[in-house]
């Protein structure tokens, strides 16, 4: 057996800090399980080391490390299985220690739309609309790391000081976030499976407590102070298929206070649940119109809309909040950014987003059909004398002035207009009637 193949059993459920081919081609002589700081007497050359490195503290790391990756060097082992049971990760100055040979050169991991993934020590940080400039104005060297899925889901390493890091280290690194990569992209599966279970309870038309928090759990989101769910669409037919999943889950990776599921839902597109602590809807809602841009801008042939719910405290009103959501997405593409929150909505344009289009579209047509069948051009003009009149609380000089014509003709045409659609526009009734059809338009 060779390092590489422990590496293609998932059960053992390991990630590679660092290992080039050559190393990962050795062929392994045995096992050896230690905690002691200096092991090399008890190491055979070949065997693989596990630690739960127990032997390292806080206190004297980086002598300590030394000490123990210089004793595994020196007995020839030909790997370390390290544990995170013991301190909860693997500790940096053992993770630095692998890279030492590699120096530090100045990089950043970026998404396309300018998420930064990591960056080296000492680094500057990028914000989003900085790094997508960087990775389309060609500054200094910039490597693809290929990824199984959508373009959103490719990773560039960026590094701002073209020549000066070694081709062999370019290659050396690229190679490692490759494997990364192709390693965390065969996880995702069982994420995804995860997350379309939770998107069917939630949009379940009656509320099953155990399934949801079942469902939350499985996706690391049970137990939180509040839930939001965000819906995403792509017009004309509001099908984004994956695309639109990436599309989303990279948008709201852009919030790291906020963890979340993304799944297709029945009709909608994409799907996300969101966990958080308070009331942080604003702040998703603000902060996805910052970066919407960037997102549409990997596919600008689409235009993205997006929907978010008020926020819930119990997953037994997720289903709720789904409404919410969907009821927001409708009101979209009134807002630029077309991101949308119920908060942004008001008076009837609240009300007639949850009323489905087609029920929209015989109301506009029953209200203010007679008007178009008055003529191409006087049809038009009727139109745009009735919403200016509205529009100013029915004055007549107002709506005079703003059209530049005179009261009379004012008068002249709200007449025609009463008697086209049947209305009283000296009535309130009447006038929210003529009103609602405007805004279905």
């Amino acid at each position: 057996m060779h390092v590489d193949h422990l590496l293609r059993l998932d059960r053992l459920d390991l990630s590679l800090v660092w290992g080039d081919e050559a190393l990962l081609g050795r062929e392994i002589a045995g096992v050896t399980a230690t905690d002691l700081e200096d092991p090399e007497r008890f190491l055979q050359p070949g065997e693989v080391v596990l630690s739960g490195l127990v032997w390292w503290s806080r206190d004297g790391a980086p002598d300590k490390t030394d000490r123990f990756v210089s004793a595994l060097r020196r007995a020839g082992a030909v790997a370390l299985l390290a544990g995170e049971e013991t301190h909860g990760h693997v500790p940096r100055e053992l993770v630095d220690r692998a890279f030492a040979h590699l120096g530090t050169p100045a990089c950043h991991l970026l998404t396309p739309t300018g998420r930064t993934v990591a960056r080296t020590g000492g680094t500057a940080g990028l914000s989003a609309r900085e790094a997508v400039e960087v990775l389309r104005g060609g500054r200094g060297t910039t490597l693809r790391v290929e990824a199984e899925g959508t373009d959103f889901d490719t990773w560039y390493l960026h590094l701002p000081q073209e020549g000066r890091v070694p081709p062999r280290v370019l290659q050396e690194i690229s190679e490692l976030l490759g494997r990364h990569r192709r390693r965390r992209d065969r996880r995702r599966a069982a994420r995804d499976a995860a997350s379309d279970r939770l998107v069917e309870a939630v949009g379940a038309p009656r509320a099953d407590t155990d399934r949801l928090r079942g469902a939350l759990a499985s996706c690391g989101l049970a137990d939180r102070a509040a839930y939001t769910v965000a819906v995403a669409a792509l017009t004309p037919d509001g099908n984004v298929g994956a695309d639109g999943v990436a599309a989303l889950a990279e948008a709201l990776g852009h919030l790291p206070s906020v963890a979340f599921a993304v799944a297709r839902g029945t009709g909608d597109g994409a799907v996300a649940v969101l966990a958080h602590e308070g009331d942080a809807e604003g702040e998703v809602r603000e902060r996805l119109r910052e970066v919407w841009p960037l997102v549409r801008g990997c596919r600008p042939e689409g235009t993205w809309q997006v929907g978010v719910s008020m926020p819930v405290t119990a997953p037994t009103s997720l289903n709720t909040a789904l409404a919410q959501a969907r009821h927001a997405l409708a009101a979209a593409p009134a807002l630029a950014p077309p991101v949308a929150g119920l908060r942004d909505l008001g008076g009837l344009a609240l009300l007639l987003a949850g009323v489905p289009a087609d029920v929209r579209d015989v109301y506009r047509t029953t209200v203010l059909g007679p008007l178009l069948g008055a003529g191409r051009g006087s049809g038009a003009m009727l139109l745009e004398t009735l919403e200016v009149f509205l529009a100013h609380d029915c004055s007549w000089t107002r709506t005079a002035e703003a059209l530049h014509i005179h009261v009379n003709t004012v008068h002249y045409r709200v007449e025609r207009i009463e008697v086209l659609t049947g209305r009283d526009l000296s009535r309130l009734d009447d006038r929210v009637d003529l009103r609602a059809a405007l805004l279905c338009r």
